[in-house]
């Protein structure tokens, strides 16, 4: 829509005036200055307005013409009648400024470390909203009641009472019940030993066993009472093992065998033939000289002495040098006619009186006659 005067044209913006000015400058000239200095009168909009009303009012503006649908749109600048023209109108810092969040507060800057979620800025790390850079969405996972971030993944922290993290997955949460778990019972990777002749059992977190039929629980293990020897009868009641010998418990009691060619003497499995506590019988035990060894050889008692010792009167005795047992046991070197008497080698050797001579030095086993001859000289 236009309006014309006998001097204007139409759609010339409300141009030629006849004081030669033109609309906008008229409306720059109601009323003074503005912020900044400038001289803006009333609105743009508010002159258009006002020059609406006086057009329907049946007044006119004096020699103008006003092209109302260019006039409704915001100049750049406004021409003035000396030539000079307004500064370009400030620009619109409502353009500029952060659109409101959801809460309807302005968002602020990322800030480094958080993040944007529901229009406030919130620590990356934090579980209450993901451990992800990207991501608002908290931590979930099941049987999981803390969680904590690592290197930008959920972590579980802690766990609801009886449920465990074992394969530290936060995919599957809580995954194990430690209440029940035969292979982390009570906590994780802590697994039930399987006994022979039954299963394992987790109860409570503590590990158990359930027995086959015939069989009783004794302490980690599975018993059967009538066949066990380490068990026989009562749970801990072991059989006696004899040495040399095999143990069986039949019906709930406790009996041996002995081994192959050994023989029962009161308990004991043993060879009779060299046992020298059961020498030939269970009764005949070999004694041992003074200084010496018992033997049993093919069943018959013998001794051994050191150093090639001879046993006499049930001592180990050297033949050799002993002045009692001079070359055999029991043959003693004589002192007749003699001052004293030696026994070398097994021979007795006396140092004679004045007067005598051993002239005949008897051998061993015979008996020693000192010195026996009178005179210096042996005949």
């Amino acid at each position: 829509m236009a309006i014309r005067s006998e001097q204007g044209s139409e759609g010339s913006g409300g141009r030629c005036c006849a004081d030669g000015s033109d609309f906008l400058g008229f409306r720059q000239n109601v009323v003074g200055f503005g912020p900044g200095g400038r001289a803006h009168g009333l609105s743009h909009m508010e002159c258009v307005r006002s020059a609406w009303f006086l057009v329907v009012a049946g007044l006119s503006l004096p020699a103008c013409s006003l092209d109302f649908d260019a006039a409704f749109a915001e100049p750049s600048f406004n021409p003035k009648p000396d030539g000079a023209v307004d500064a370009p109108p400030a620009p619109d810092a409502s353009k500029d400024a952060p659109e409101a969040g959801k809460d309807g507060q302005k968002d602020s800057p990322v800030d480094a470390g958080c993040k944007q979620c529901s229009g406030q800025c919130v620590p990356v790390d934090d579980p209450a909203y993901g451990c992800a850079p990207t991501s608002c969405s908290p931590c979930s996972a099941p049987h999981v009641t803390k969680y904590a971030c690592q290197e930008g993944q959920c972590l579980a922290l802690t766990c609801e009472p009886w449920w465990g993290d074992c394969d530290t997955s936060l995919v599957n949460g809580c995954e194990t019940q430690t209440s029940s778990s035969l292979t982390s019972c009570g906590q994780c990777g802590h697994g039930c030993p399987v006994p022979g002749n039954g299963t394992a059992t987790c109860t409570s977190g503590v590990c158990g066993l359930q027995c086959n039929s015939g069989y009783s629980p004794c302490g980690s293990t599975c018993a059967n009472l009538l066949t066990d020897p380490s068990n026989c009868s009562t749970c801990g009641h072991a059989c006696p093992q004899p040495s040399n010998a095999s143990v069986f418990c039949t019906n709930g009691s406790c009996s041996y065998t002995c081994n192959a060619g050994l023989t029962d003497c009161s308990g004991d499995c043993v060879d009779l033939s060299t046992d020298i506590d059961y020498c030939g019988s269970c009764n005949n035990t070999c004694p041992a000289p003074i200084g010496g060894s018992a033997t049993c050889v093919a069943g018959q008692c013998g001794t051994s002495c050191p150093g090639g010792q001879t046993v006499c009167g049930g001592t180990c005795t050297n033949t050799t040098s002993s002045l009692s047992n001079c070359g055999a046991c029991g043959r003693a070197c004589s002192l007749a006619n003699a001052l004293v008497t030696n026994c070398i080698s097994g021979a007795c050797s006396p140092v004679c009186n004045t007067g005598f001579t051993d002239c005949t030095k008897p051998a061993a086993p015979s008996p020693d006659d000192g010195c026996e001859t009178s005179g210096s000289a042996c005949p």
